[in-house]
């Protein structure tokens, strides 16, 4: 889940921002939440196909003495796990949509079709931290309009509040831009099992495709949800800092 992918995902920050900031990042959360579910939900009926073909195949050969039981209920444990997959993507797909239309303060109207966002390319190096806290004091009209009401010690703890805040959000994307190195590479290895597996299959040899298809599924996913906390975090962090909490992509050169 994300909470394992980005552990200070839904940290409240909501104290520090005004409140339609603070409900536009809750609606862009909502909404990455449902392209996700959406995503997962094709990607596991793309594989639980795949996986039913191979196992109703094994099947049937085992009726004719070419195939063992054993490699039939190892077939069948693949497709049942990636069922199980497609059925929890269905009523994420559900869930994920009530949230968003909550968020969107019309709970009576699900949305169906998304479109998914242009992204902007993430910043590297990472901004400085002191940057971030003097461009939040600056621009950041919730920072201001607490700081103008504050005493000098409760200034002080706000100060404190806002530098603790940006510098996890920092460390989450220097640990999220980790992850997402990782998982381009177990993508890569990935996408090579299955070309390989196919390539069995279509050789009638013996193949794990279903398998090597979920496998790659999970990975895809994985990544997926990695890309969205990292945009979630630099939202999260343009909030705090007075920016648009999705700013246009820039156009390439």
């Amino acid at each position: 889940g994300d909470a394992a992918v980005d552990p200070g995902r839904g940290r409240p920050v909501a104290s520090l921002l005004d409140p339609l900031t603070a409900q536009r990042l809750e609606v862009l959360e909502r909404y990455l939440d449902v392209l996700l579910a959406d995503l997962a939900y094709a990607r596991f009926s793309e594989a639980m196909a795949v996986a039913y073909i191979q196992f109703d195949r094994a099947e049937v050969r085992r009726t004719l003495g070419q195939v063992s039981p054993l490699r039939v209920l190892e077939l069948e444990s693949v497709y049942q796990e990636v069922l199980q997959g497609r059925a929890a993507s269905e009523l994420a797909q559900q869930l994920t949509r009530a949230l968003l239309a909550q968020a969107l303060d019309r709970p009576e109207a699900l949305p169906r079709d998304l479109v998914t966002p242009a992204r902007a390319a993430p910043r590297d190096p990472l901004p400085d931290l002191g940057d971030l806290v003097a461009a939040a004091q600056d621009r950041n009209p919730a920072i201001a309009r607490l700081t103008a009401e504050a005493t000098d010690a409760d200034r002080r703890l706000l100060a404190l509040e806002l530098r603790q805040q940006i510098a996890e959000v920092l460390l989450r994307l220097r640990a999220l831009a980790a992850a997402e190195r990782r998982l381009r590479t177990e993508s890569a290895y990935r996408d090579l099992k299955l070309d390989e597996s196919r390539t069995l299959y279509e050789l009638e040899a013996a193949a794990d495709l279903g398998y090597s298809m979920s496998q790659q599924t999970m990975t895809r996913l994985q990544e997926a949800r990695v890309a969205d906390c990292r945009a979630l975090a630099w939202a999260e962090l343009n909030a705090l800092t007075g920016q648009p909490v999705w700013p246009d992509p820039e156009p390439a050169p």
